[in-house]
């Protein structure tokens, strides 16, 4: 056999088996959904630190720019996370 029938009957072999195509491109499994997920997860928790940092260097900019206080801004800012002591 050479390698145009091999190939060709590969692609004939394939080709026979629409519904493996079809859930080999379109549908992924659980597992593979959930890996994806997970990477997703991680992406915006490194994102959402990435934005944080870079909002809390311009509130303090803004703060230095402008002469605000921290009691200035305390009846406007929401309350800060309740911290336990480090032991």
């Amino acid at each position: 056999m050479n390698i145009i029938e091999l190939f060709t009957d590969k692609i004939f072999h394939i080709m026979s088996r629409p519904h493996f195509i079809l859930r080999s491109v379109f549908f992924k499994t659980y597992s593979e959904l959930k890996s994806e997920m997970d990477n997703l997860e991680a992406q915006m928790e490194e994102a959402k630190k990435r934005e944080r940092a870079v909002a809390l260097k311009k509130v303090k900019q803004l703060c230095k720019e402008f002469g605000f206080t921290a009691g200035m801004l305390q009846g406007v800012l929401a309350r800060g996370r309740n911290r336990t002591p480090k032991t």
